[in-house]
Order: structure tokens, then C-alpha cells, then sequence
């Protein structure tokens, strides 16, 4: 009595565990995998809407300026409502080359309005970072009306230093 009792236990917690497995091993199977490109554009966008200037330094490429100036002109820039990211979907991804791939995206602020922004995600020695200093990127965004002329002058001379003549 006692053998086909415990044998009815351990056919019963047999069965279970199969099916704990099957159900994990489908849940597997549905998961969506996100390609390295798209999950570095992600981390950016993610660092932005949290404010995570020391992320955003780390996932992009922007050789015009230091480190300590891109995270001066972040914290400058998104002190306004205007340049706070709510959130961002990624519309669309297009592979330019193997190691160039660019994403088009909208992008919702907290001060209500939504821009449509291109972004290219570049491979620079095997690590995949959101290219900031791409002016054929503002000129597009610029034809398509995706901004404001303000905000093109900005991106565009943003390389320039400012000098006072007296």
C-alpha cells in the first residue's frame, strides 16, 4: 500500500515538473530577441527619458566633445519640459551596411508634443553606439519638417565655440 502510494506521489510531481517545463520552454519560444543595434538604441533612449547622463555618454559616439561638455550640455538641455523625453517607440530599422544601421523613432516629451527623429546606430569596435554627431542625420530630419529651424541651427553649430567681440 505504502509502495503504490508513494509511486502515485512521484508519478504525480513527474508530471508536473513535464509540465512546468513545457509551459517555460513555450514561453521561450514566444519571447521577442532584440538585435544588438536596436538594444543599444534602446539604452540611449532609455538613459534620456531617465536622465541618465554617465548611460547616454556611454552609449553614443560624439567626438566633437568631451565627456565632461556632452554631460554639461545634457543637463543643460534637458532642464526643459521641451527636451524631456515621456517615451519613445522605435518605428522602423533599416541596415545601411553591416555595421551601420539607422532607426527611425517617435519621440513623445513631457511637454506634450512628438517628434519623428532619425537615429544611426553605428559598430565601433564591436560595440554597438548611437552616433550624436551626424549632421546628415539634422539636414534629413530638417527636410522632412521633423524640426524646427531653431532646433536645426542648434544641432548644427552646437560644434561651434561661442566668441563674445566687444
Amino acid at each position: 500500500m505504502k509502495g503504490k502510494f508513494f509511486m502515485s506521489i512521484l508519478t504525480f510531481l513527474s508530471v508536473c515538473a513535464l509540465a512546468l517545463s513545457g509551459s517555460s520552454g513555450l514561453a521561450a519560444s514566444t519571447t521577442k530577441t532584440v538585435d544588438a543595434p536596436t538594444a543599444a538604441l534602446m539604452r540611449f533612449l532609455k538613459a534620456a527619458e531617465n536622465q541618465n547622463f554617465d548611460q547616454m555618454i556611454e552609449t553614443s559616439i560624439d567626438t566633437r566633445f568631451d565627456a565632461g561638455t556632452r554631460k554639461k550640455m545634457y543637463t543643460e538641455q534637458f532642464s526643459k519640459s521641451s527636451e524631456q523625453i515621456k517615451k519613445f517607440a522605435i518605428v522602423s530599422q533599416t541596415s545601411k551596411t553591416p555595421s551601420i544601421y539607422r532607426f527611425e523613432t517617435t519621440l513623445s516629451f513631457k511637454d506634450g508634443h512628438q517628434a519623428n527623429i532619425p537615429f544611426d546606430v553605428i559598430n565601433q569596435d564591436g560595440n554597438w553606439k548611437v552616433e550624436q554627431q551626424s549632421h546628415r542625420m539634422v539636414r534629413r530630419a530638417a527636410r522632412k519638417n521633423l524640426l524646427t529651424h531653431t532646433a536645426v541651427y542648434r544641432m548644427i553649430f552646437s560644434s561651434f565655440k561661442t566668441v563674445e567681440i566687444a
